[in-house]
C-alpha cells in the first residue's frame, strides 16, 4: 500500500492507543490485500515485530504495507505478496505499524490472533524463499550476460586477421598477388582463391608451382607479408581473386576481396630504323601466280568449330600463326592467335589473311553455311581486338597464345616445285576442328586495396549451452507467475 501524504504517518509513529484506519490503494499485496481493502494500523517498533506480521514502513516515496519476513544485516526486510523479489533492506526506524485488523465489504477477514500469527509465519517461509530464488535467479542472469559477453569477446579474438592491404601485380607473364597483416589470432595460414566471375566459381590456386594450395602463416606477434604468384594465365583474361583465412579451430575462415586482375596482351615492339605497318580497314588482296611459298617455319590455322549452322546460332573462328609477319581478318589486323565468336543470319565467308616474312600474302577463308531465317534480334558478335603490329625483315614470334596450344593438323603449303594457285584455300575442309575457349581483351587490372581490418563473429557449442541454460531460467520464471497468479485467484 501506497500514499503520497506523509501526515498519518507522523500520527501512527505518535503510538496512538486506537488503531487508525487506511484505505489499500496499490497492488503489491495481492492477493492478500486487495485495493479498496480497508486495514487498521496500531504502532509497533521493529523490535516487536513477528515474521509474517503487515508492516507499514515510511521510505522515501511515501508509506508501504508490506509483509514483514525478518532481519538481515540489522536491517528490516520486507517483501509485497505480489512482487516475486524482495523489497530494498530498511533501517529499523523506518517501522512506524502493523496492521492488527482486515476488512473487506465490511466484513473483518483478518484479525492479529494467535492462530493467525502463525499460519502468517508459515505465509512469511514461502515469501522467503521466493525472494532468494529470485534474487539467485537474478545474480544469476547477470552471470550469465557476462559470460555471454566474455564469449562472445573471445569468439572475436580468437580466430581473427587483421589484415591492411591486399592488391594484384601484373606482368608479362604472370599475376603476383600480395597482402599484408597487422595481427593474426589463432590463424593457421591462407587459401588464395580464383574465379572467371565475381559472385562464383572460386577455387584454390597453387602459389608458384607449389603442390599445396594451402599458404601457412608467417606472422611471429606483429603481422606478415605474403606473397603468391599465379603463372596459369592467359593474357587478356579477367581474374578475380579472393584471399581466405584459415583458423586454427577448424572453422571456415573470412574471405577478402574479391579483388580483379589481368596480364596484358603481347605487342610486338618495332625495331630502330624499320618501317611502321599501320593498320587499316582495306582488305588485303588474295595472292597472285606470283606467291612465293613462305619459309618452312612458317604454319598457319584457320578454323570454325561449327560451319554448318541454323540462322542465329553461335560458332567460334579461331586462329593460330608461327613466323608471320602480320595477321588481317576480313580486312583487321588481329594477334597471330586469336579466336572471335560470330552468330550469322545468314551464309558468310571471313577471310584470313596473312603476311610472310618475305612480304608475301595469302588468304584462308573459312565459310559458315546459314539455313533458314533469323526470327530474334540479332545478337552481336564478340569485338575482336585490334593491334599495331610492327613489320621487320626478320620473323618475329607472334603473341603469347590465349590457351594452352592444342595439337593441330597444319595446313599444307605448297611445296616449292608446285605450280603457284591463285585461288584461296578451304581452310574449313581439311582442319579438324579443335576446342579453343574464346576470350576477350582486356585492360590491364587496376590494383584494389582492402582497408581496414576484418572481423567474424562465430558463436559455437558454448552459446547453445547458454541459451539453454537461459530458457530454463525463464521457464522457471513462468512457473513461478503461474503460481502467483493461481494463488491471487483464490
Amino acid at each position: 500500500m501506497k500514499r503520497r501524504d506523509d501526515a498519518w504517518l507522523d500520527v501512527v509513529a505518535l503510538d496512538m492507543p486506537e488503531l487508525l484506519p487506511l484505505r489499500v490503494r496499490g497492488r503489491s499485496m495481492v492477493p492478500t490485500l486487495r485495493p479498496d481493502d480497508e486495514v487498521l494500523i496500531e504502532s509497533v517498533s521493529a523490535e516487536a515485530l513477528v515474521n509474517g506480521d503487515w508492516v507499514v514502513v515510511r521510505s522515501v516515496e511515501g508509506g508501504f504495507l508490506h509483509r514483514y519476513l525478518g532481519m538481515r544485516d540489522d536491517c528490516v526486510l520486507t517483501k509485497g505478496d505480489g512482487h516475486a523479489g524482495f523489497d530494498p533492506l530498511w533501517p529499523p526506524e523506518a517501522v512506524v505499524g502493523r496492521v492488527a485488523e482486515a476488512r473487506r465489504g465490511g466484513r473483518c477477514f483478518y484479525r492479529r490472533t494467535a492462530g493467525q500469527v502463525r499460519r502468517e509465519r508459515l505465509l512469511a517461509a514461502g515469501h522467503h524463499l521466493v525472494g532468494s530464488v529470485w534474487g539467485l535467479a537474478r545474480r544469476l542472469k547477470a552471470l550469465l550476460l557476462a559470460l555471454f559477453a566474455l564469449v562472445l569477446g573471445v569468439s572475436l579474438v580468437a580466430a581473427a586477421v587483421g589484415l591492411t592491404d591486399f592488391y594484384a601485380e601484373d606482368e608479362t607473364d604472370r599475376i603476383t598477388l600480395k597482402w599484408e597483416t597487422a595481427s593474426e589470432t589463432n590463424n593457421l595460414g591462407f587459401y588464395m582463391r580464383r574465379s572467371l566471375t565475381e559472385t562464383a566459381g572460386y577455387e584454390n590456386i597453387l602459389c608458384d608451382d607449389a603442390r599445396n594450395p594451402f599458404i601457412a602463416s608467417q606472422d611471429e606477434g606483429a603481422g606478415a607479408a605474403y606473397e603468391c604468384e599465379d603463372v596459369h594465365v592467359l593474357p587478356g583474361v579477367v581474374y578475380y581473386y579472393q584471399l581466405q583465412d584459415v583458423p586454427d579451430n577448424g572453422t571456415n575462415g573470412d574471405f577478402y576481396g574479391p579483388i580483379t586482375a589481368s596480364i596484358p596482351l603481347a605487342t610486338v615492339t618495332p625495331t630502330p630504323g624499320t618501317p611502321t605497318m599501320t593498320l587499316t580497314p582495306t582488305p588485303v588482296p588474295v595472292a597472285t601466280s606470283t606467291h612465293v611459298p613462305p619459309p618452312g617455319d612458317a604454319n598457319v590455322r584457320f578454323w570454325a568449330d561449327e560451319v554448318d549452322l541454323s540462322a542465329g546460332d553461335c560458332t567460334t573462328i579461331q586462329w593460330q600463326t608461327d613466323n608471320i609477319k602480320a595477321v588481317f581478318l576480313d580486312g583487321n589486323g588481329v594477334l597471330g592467335d586469336g579466336a572471335v565468336t560470330l552468330c550469322p543470319c545468314k551464309t558468310e565467308t571471313h577471310v584470313l589473311s596473312v603476311t610472310y616474312s618475305d612480304d608475301t600474302t595469302k588468304d584462308f577463308e573459312v565459310t559458315l553455311l546459314v539455313t533458314g531465317e533469323c526470327t530474334t534480334v540479332t545478337r552481336t558478335a564478340t569485338p575482336i581486338a585490334t593491334l599495331e603490329v610492327a613489320a621487320s625483315p626478320t620473323p618475329t614470334p607472334t603473341a603469347t597464345r590465349l590457351a594452352a596450344t592444342p595439337v593441330p593438323t597444319r595446313i599444307a603449303e605448297p611445296s616449292p616445285t608446285s605450280s603457284p594457285s591463285p585461288e584461296p584455300v578451304q581452310a574449313s575442309a581439311t582442319v579438324e576442328p579443335t576446342p579453343f575457349p574464346s576470350v576477350e581483351p582486356h585492360t590491364t587490372a587496376t590494383r584494389g586495396v582492402v582497408v581496414g581490418d576484418s572481423q567474424g563473429v562465430r558463436v559455437d557449442t558454448a552459446l547453445s549451452v547458454w541459451l539453454l541454460v537461459v530458457g530454463g531460467i525463464v521457464g522457471l520464471g513462468f512457473v513461478g507467475a503461474g503460481i502467483l497468479m493461481w494463488k491471487r485467484r483464490q
